[in-house]
Order: C-alpha cells, then sequence, then structure tokens
C-alpha cells in the first residue's frame, strides 16, 4: 500500500524502536515485578506461573538488552538475582503509570500491586501524574500539539495522524533488534486477562500501534489499515478486542451507515500518558541519529513537552528510591 506523501519526510519513531523491546506479554510483566522487588528467578515464575523454559528465555532477552543484569548471590550451588541496570531504572515512569491506570481501570490479579504510594521526600501519600516539566502541570491528550520537525507551522490533525502513524509503520516492517518476535497469544486477548493488566496495551505491538493511531485523529478501519500497513483479518481482531476492553467505542459512521468510527474511551486516553513515557523513554535509551520526527508541544505554557511523572501531593519529580510502596500485608524492598 502506497504511503502518504508527508510519511516520506518522517524518520522512524521512538516508539517503533521500543516496542520490538517491550511489545511483549512476558516481558513488560517481569519489568513490573522488577519494579516492585522481586528478583529470584523462583519468585518471578511463582508469582507470574510463568512456564520455566519461557521464563528463561525472557530472562536471557532482558540481560541482553541492558534492561536487567545477573548478580551473584550464591556459590553453592550457583544462584543468580535479576536486578534492573540504569536503563531499566529508566522505565520507572512508565511502571508507575502503569500502576495508576491498574487501579483506577484493572481488576484485581492473583499477585495484586501495591496499594499505596508515599512520596518520601515530602511524606505524603500520592500518584504518579504525567506533567510537563517546564509548567510542572498535568498533561493528557487533549493537552498535546503535534508538530512536524522540518514545519515551521503545526500540522493539521489529519495530516499529522497520516504522517506520524504511517512512519511507524515503516518502522515496524523492519526486523527487530532481537532475535525472537513473541506475539500475544488469544489466551491473553481475552476479555478477563485485558480489564486484569494494562500492561497488555504494550504487551501487544499492533494494539499500541492502533491506539497511538487514535491518539492522533484516526478513527475508521480504513484509516487504520492505510497508515499502519496492518492485515484486515489482524486488525479486525484487535479492533474486536479493544471494544470489548471499553477502549474504542465503536459507533456508526454518520456519514455511512455501513461503516464504523472507534472513539476513544476516558479508559484509553488514560493510557495515552503511559505511551508517552515509553516514547521518551526509547527518546533517552534507543534515539535516532537525527532525533524524533515529531515535537510536541504543551498547550498550556507553549513548551517544547518534556514529560516528567511527578508526586501528585508536592508536583516534583519521582525517582525509584523517593518512593515506598505498600501491598495490603506487607512492605516490598526498594528496586535496586
Amino acid at each position: 500500500m502506497t504511503a502518504s506523501p508527508i510519511s516520506h519526510q518522517l524518520h522512524a519513531t521512538s516508539l517503533s524502536r521500543a516496542l520490538p523491546v517491550l511489545g511483549d506479554w512476558w516481558t513488560v510483566l517481569l519489568i513490573r515485578e522488577a519494579f516492585v522487588g522481586v528478583r529470584l528467578f523462583s519468585d518471578f515464575q511463582s508469582r507470574l506461573e510463568i512456564p520455566r523454559q519461557t521464563l528463561t528465555n525472557r530472562l536471557r532477552e532482558l540481560v541482553a538488552q541492558d534492561l536487567l543484569y545477573k548478580r551473584l548471590y550464591q556459590d553453592r550451588p550457583v544462584r543468580h538475582e535479576y536486578r534492573l541496570t540504569a536503563k531499566g531504572l529508566g522505565l520507572y515512569p512508565y511502571a508507575l503509570l502503569l500502576w495508576k491506570w491498574q487501579r483506577r481501570w484493572g481488576q484485581q490479579s492473583p499477585n495484586p500491586l501495591p496499594v499505596r504510594l508515599t512520596h518520601t521526600n515530602c511524606g505524603q501519600t500520592m500518584e504518579p501524574v504525567f506533567g510537563c516539566a517546564h509548567c510542572h502541570q498535568p498533561v493528557g491528550l487533549r493537552d498535546v500539539d503535534w508538530h512536524a520537525r522540518a514545519a515551521t507551522a503545526p500540522a493539521t490533525a489529519t495530516a499529522t495522524a497520516t504522517a506520524t502513524a504511517t512512519a511507524i509503520a515503516t518502522a515496524t516492517a523492519a526486523p527487530a533488534p532481537r532475535t525472537t518476535r513473541h506475539t500475544v497469544t488469544r489466551a491473553v486477548l481475552d476479555d478477563a486477562r485485558l480489564y486484569r493488566h494494562g500492561a497488555f496495551v504494550t504487551a501487544d505491538r499492533w494494539t499500541h500501534l492502533i491506539l497511538s493511531c487514535a491518539f492522533l485523529g484516526v478513527t475508521t478501519f480504513d484509516g487504520f489499515e492505510r497508515e499502519l500497513g496492518i492485515a484486515p483479518n489482524t486488525l479486525a481482531q484487535r479492533l474486536r478486542v479493544l471494544v470489548e476492553a471499553r477502549l474504542f467505542d465503536k459507533r456508526p459512521d454518520a456519514d455511512d451507515s455501513r461503516r464504523f468510527q472507534y472513539r476513544l474511551t476516558d479508559r484509553s486516553r488514560d493510557l495515552f500518558p503511559i505511551s508517552m513515557a515509553l516514547v521518551q523513554w526509547a527518546d533517552a535509551w534507543m534515539p535516532a541519529s537525527d532525533g524524533p520526527p515529531m515535537q510536541r508541544v504543551h498547550r498550556g505554557c507553549g513548551h517544547a513537552l518534556r514529560g516528567v511523572v511527578m508526586c501528585s501531593a508536592c508536583s516534583q519529580p519521582l525517582a525509584p528510591r523517593e518512593v515506598r510502596f505498600e501491598h495490603t500485608t506487607a512492605q516490598v524492598a526498594e528496586p535496586a
């Protein structure tokens, strides 16, 4: 399918580099567990009920991607623990925002997430808030304008959506930087697990890319198919899942009753900060040689948006060692 002319002016997005690394169900859950202090192979296996060989493979990949490192803690027999590297700790904003989405929209799972976060710098119980580093105000989907980097004026919503989404599709068509690509199974994409884990959005590459198109204004089946170059049957299956998960509101097109519009819901708009945190992590740790193709501008203050995850009580940025988290029965150690 021929790409739109404006798409030829764009380069690969940061998202397209992040998803081959994190676009896997088990990988996302392992990173989540690492942030709540899980370090041992046996603990990962028991908490996630993950097959042993699958766990071995994913941990090996996370070490190869420099997200985790192995540390010897026992000589006889030899035993290692897995700790987050600096690159892995860079995903902390992403992990915090996943926690927030899960607390609001998800369901309880066999291994519930922490119920309370405390910012040790101010001593207050808080929630993570995605905001602008310049003005320290909260930022949501409707607070961001998108500019083509080479343009002198903001692109229209339709042109921006077309260009950005097509650039994503072009970049993701290239082979992933790892040797193994994992796909989400139908068992994962059923209703119960969708409602249970917000992680499924980044754990499935196509789901995340479809949502990214929707964030930029795409609303129709034809539009998603054109901008992503996705197979119609794959698109139909993912759209069905997104509708069942109440992330899209499917309604007849006002101009053509044979077609449908797929509109974002409050539940899916709340995923926008998570996607942005992932993009900014890739900007920092997997940058393109000539920078990101799009400039994000915060409407509230007019400055280029550098998103930061802040404390809801004091509006200061949150760092891993400055957040204490508690479960219902016991406090978990810091992730280090």
